[in-house]
């Protein structure tokens, strides 16, 4: 699976290239990782989250990522859930505390 070989190496590229190219191609794959079909998928790529964020502006996370990252609260698996929730307390310094205790709610 191709998909599979992508979620050990986006991280990777993602720290290896500039701001531009992140934010350009790499955030759209991130997310299309994220509604993958296959919950392996979305449960590998959920936890990532926290360190593929890192590397995002704030405008970026907010307005491209953290919509998707919310769907996944509601995930039709479990897997996914709980790869989320065990993921969602590395979101704090990034988000801030107001979104952060938002996202946490819904978890």
């Amino acid at each position: 699976m191709k998909r599979q070989g992508l979620l050990t190496d986006i991280l990777q590229i993602a720290k290896a290239v500039d701001d531009e190219v992140v934010t350009r191609d790499l955030v759209p794959a991130f997310v299309k990782l994220l509604k993958d079909t296959e919950a392996e998928v979305r449960t590998a790529i959920a936890g990532q989250i926290p360190g593929f964020c890192k590397l995002v502006d704030r405008t970026t996370l907010l307005n491209d990522i953290m919509t998707t990252v919310e769907d996944l609260v509601s995930d039709t698996s479990q897997h996914v859930r709980a790869a989320l929730g065990t993921q969602i307390s590395g979101l704090a310094p990034i988000l801030g505390k107001q979104e952060y205790v938002y996202l946490h709610r819904l978890v």
